[in-house]
């Protein structure tokens, strides 16, 4: 029962995904864009994550339910904070280089913005006796707070969201594990926090902290107080 975990838990971030596109009209656009940016950085993202699965298991089996639970992590990562708030965004004007549109410009910001991401986790990575796993999870760490220094504004939203996915994961690992545990005993909280439910719960509240104002941040806009 336990490799049913997985499916179960992007199933419903998917349905909770739904929802949320359904019923915030004003964050589709940035919903699907980050969920889609979630799909390319899923090569990465998916070496800091660890899936849940028995004991015995050692390596695992990276398929379309990871694909799809980074697809809709990324969406309600990028969005939850302004669904909960209910604030609209509004455009900062700013300092930018001379490029032929906006557009343009916020793109090469985000492109250069990965690119320093990748760049921390490699000098991590060389300085450090670490694997490129937690290298690339503390380089995301990095990420976040340098969006933070430089936009403190944002701060509430990257914690909002990070916390936020961080209960929920929680949550669902809590009644997920009493559902597919084979025994009838009740499930206890050394089992629940277990260091694979621990890492799951602090991977996402890193991720959720950092992909929560990467839209806002790269696209100079700020909620409308």
């Amino acid at each position: 029962m336990h490799e049913f975990f997985p499916l179960l838990l992007s199933s419903f971030f998917f349905l909770f995904w739904g929802i949320l596109f359904l019923y915030s009209k004003q964050t589709r656009k940035e919903q699907l864009f980050m969920s889609f940016l979630g799909l390319l950085l899923s090569p990465a993202l998916l070496l800091t994550s660890i899936k849940i699965q028995p004991p015995q298991t050692i390596l695992p089996v990276v398929g379309l339910t990871e694909f799809l639970f980074l697809f809709a992590f990324c969406g309600v990562a990028a969005v939850i904070y302004q669904v909960i708030i209910g604030n609209r965004l509004v455009f900062i004007h700013r300092k930018r280089l001379i490029l032929p549109s906006r557009m343009i410009h916020w793109i090469s910001h985000l492109i250069i913005l990965l690119g320093i991401w990748i760049i921390i986790s490699l000098v991590i990575l060389l300085l450090f006796p670490l694997n490129f796993s937690n290298a690339f999870l503390i380089a995301t760490l990095f990420i976040g707070i340098y969006i933070i220094a430089d936009r403190h504004d944002l701060l509430l939203d990257a914690l909002v969201s990070g916390v936020f996915l961080s209960l929920l994961v929680f949550a669902l690992e809590y009644v997920f594990r009493a559902l597919l545990f084979s025994t009838s005993t009740e499930i206890t909280i050394d089992n629940l926090l277990n260091p694979i439910a621990s890492n799951n719960i602090l991977w996402v509240g890193i991720v959720g902290f950092t992909i929560g104002p990467l839209y806002e941040y790269v696209k100079h806009l700020r909620f409308k107080v």
